[in-house]
């Protein structure tokens, strides 16, 4: 079967990169023939240049100046890190990338944040993620599709069953999306694994050479969301263990590259920090997915959209490591990961299943 992926497959981010890479090699190793969709508008171009033009376009002269100013501060900075991404798509993206005109069988939209309502639209959902622009003779699945901040209106649940009733099936990732996506007044609805989190960490090991990048000895704290964690308290917990205290930024604001501090990892380095960390704190989605895939000690904090974290904790029954916004951490008991595996394993399962009968479904239409 020829399937197309529509999602964020060109974002300088760990997560949307790797859950892209996911998928095509899971649809792939089920015998399928499989490509990006290539769509990547304008607005999510200007994001990941080193000047966002249509940022530029909207903000007054003060702030003008001071994005422009903040650009010349740390302009090496920022060309690094765009070469860092840069690279990794060229290797990984960009040769399986296909035209939104080719001719598809299916098309699997997801997972990340597809369906997020977008400031640049309105402030609205963006309709090609929804199926608009293939045509309702090619089927449509979603996998594992998110939408982050649930702030919706009557309009948009209008918009979700005009599009999404048309589906051969639909999944998203986290259960309040599933309720959100039912109250739209679609059936079926089913709640599955991350992309990521359908491969083992030999897959992961393997699909992308991870090599140490340093020695091991060090917590981790990947912080991508300010005021989740208190960095003080990290520190101690570090020190309390004769461990180093390493960060993982995911910006690249910081002026001089400081001692244990990665600004400018690519997502085979981060996944080697994260796969070699004896603790893992971290205010990502992703941090967490791949620290339980390398089955590290992990501890994460959410200062908003906690949602997403909660529904994968709770369903491997470790819910008391998501902690409450700079929470003092005291260690636990550890995370039983022969437990874990299995349910992961079981979970694993029930989402591949899904998408293999969606994908048979599709076949007969």
């Amino acid at each position: 079967m020829k399937i197309g992926i529509l999602t964020y497959h060109r974002c300088h981010n760990y997560g949307a990169l790797l859950q892209a890479v996911a998928m095509r090699k899971v649809l792939g190793d089920i015998g399928n023939n499989v490509s990006y969709v290539d769509y990547w508008p304008y607005e999510h171009d200007q994001r990941y240049r080193i000047i966002n033009k249509v940022y530029l376009n909207k903000v007054d002269l003060l702030h003008k100046m001071t994005y422009l100013g903040r650009i010349g501060k740390n302009l090496p900075n920022i060309k690094r890190r765009i070469s860092v991404f840069r690279r990794f798509i060229d290797r990984h993206i960009d040769p399986y990338c296909e035209s939104i005109d080719t001719q598809y069988d299916c098309v699997v939209y997801g997972s990340d944040q597809i369906w997020r309502k977008e400031p640049s639209l309105g402030n609205r959902i963006d309709s090609i993620y929804l199926g608009e622009g293939i045509s309702d003779d090619i089927s449509k699945i979603s996998y594992a599709a998110s939408m982050g901040v649930l702030n919706l209106e009557d309009s948009d649940y209008k918009e979700l069953y005009k599009h999404l009733s048309k589906f051969t099936g639909v999944s998203v990732r986290e259960n309040d999306l599933k309720n959100v996506v039912e109250k739209a007044g679609i059936k079926n609805v089913k709640q599955v694994l991350d992309p990521t989190l359908l491969l083992t960490k030999e897959d992961w090991m393997d699909l992308l050479k991870i090599k140490p990048v340093r020695k091991r000895g060090y917590v981790l704290y990947y912080g991508l969301m300010p005021g989740s964690f208190d960095e003080d308290e990290l520190r101690k917990f570090a020190r309390k263990r004769n461990l180093e205290f390493v960060e993982l930024k995911g910006t690249a604001d910081t002026l001089f590259p400081k001692k244990n501090v990665y600004s400018f990892a690519g997502p085979e380095e981060m996944l080697s920090l994260i796969a070699n960390a004896d603790y893992v704190f971290t205010s990502s989605y992703h941090g967490l997915v791949f620290s339980l895939i390398f089955q590290k000690e992990v501890y994460a904090a959410f200062k908003t959209n906690a949602g997403r974290a909660k529904t994968l904790l709770d369903s491997l029954n470790i819910s008391g490591r998501l902690l409450s916004p700079n929470t003092k951490v005291c260690e636990v008991d550890k995370i039983p990961y022969n437990l874990v595996a299995s349910r992961m394993a079981g979970l694993r399962s029930d989402s591949l299943s899904w998408i293999e009968k969606m994908l048979e479904n599709a076949r007969a239409l």
